[in-house]
């Protein structure tokens, strides 16, 4: 099964890693917001496990059109981000980490609190999947992918019921 880690906006931005067994996908460390400090706002780090290589944004409409941003899965490599930003000035950040002698491959995560809007994130679980629901922040806004060439933003469309940004692995 492909590594997959998928973020979306139900309501509020979600944040889940598809789990092939039990205990991967689980980033518990998200649920532990730290202060501001240092020049940084408040945020949670987490990592999710796996070799990612593609991103994909899909808008939903409210006829039920599924449009991708970018007509195609964005290829990723080692050291290429992406920033989700929600409403209530919330976002998520992504960097793609190659594997080391001691770690995996792997996507280090933030979510991070904007103009110090302290990020409210809780979890849900059901069986061996768990998603964590950033509770204070609307829905998805934008998205920006930092791959190879110039950055590249893709805001939300009006009228768009659902945003789902999808990292894939091969």
């Amino acid at each position: 099964m492909a590594d997959t880690v998928i973020i979306d906006d139900g309501g509020s931005t979600r944040i889940k890693q598809r789990a092939s067994v039990p205990g991967n996908g689980h980033m518990d460390s998200l649920l532990e917001v730290t202060a501001p400090g240092g020049g940084v706002g408040p945020h949670s780090d987490a990592s999710a496990t796996g070799l990612f290589n593609s991103i994909t944004i899909v808008f939903l409409s409210p006829t039920g059109v599924a449009t991708m941003a970018s007509g195609a899965a964005i290829p990723l490599a080692t050291s290429d981000t992406f920033t989700v930003f929600s409403d209530n000035d919330q976002r998520v950040d992504g960097k793609i980490v190659a594997a080391t002698a001691v770690t995996p491959s792997k996507c280090d995560i933030t979510i991070r609190g904007v103009a110090g809007t302290r990020p409210l994130v809780e979890a849900k679980h059901s069986g061996i999947q768990r998603r964590y629901v950033i509770a204070n922040a609307g829905p998805i806004i934008s998205v920006t992918v930092n791959a190879a060439g110039a950055p590249q933003n893709f805001p939300t469309p009006a009228n768009t019921i659902y945003t789902t940004v999808i990292l894939n692995g091969p």
